[in-house]
């Protein structure tokens, strides 16, 4: 079932600023590294749980615009 829904302006801005953030994999590509979380963390679980919070609202904004993109081409 499909629904439609509005968003504003200013939260489609805030979704795009996100979705062209960088993860960690994004991060350690660039440098040619293998992404390894306790790496990234320095061995801190708390860091480790923060690092795959902030990439999955990165990945999350990037596959809604995906799909807003989609919709409104």
């Amino acid at each position: 079932m499909a629904h439609q829904i509005t968003i504003s302006d200013a939260l489609l801005t805030r979704l795009r600023e996100l979705a062209s953030d960088k993860t960690g994999l994004d991060q350690a590509e660039e440098q040619g590294k293998e992404f390894r979380v306790p790496e990234a963390s320095e061995g801190d679980p708390e860091a480790a749980y923060d690092l795959g919070c902030a990439d999955g609202e990165i990945l999350l904004a990037r596959s809604l615009i995906a799909e807003i993109d989609k919709v409104n081409s």
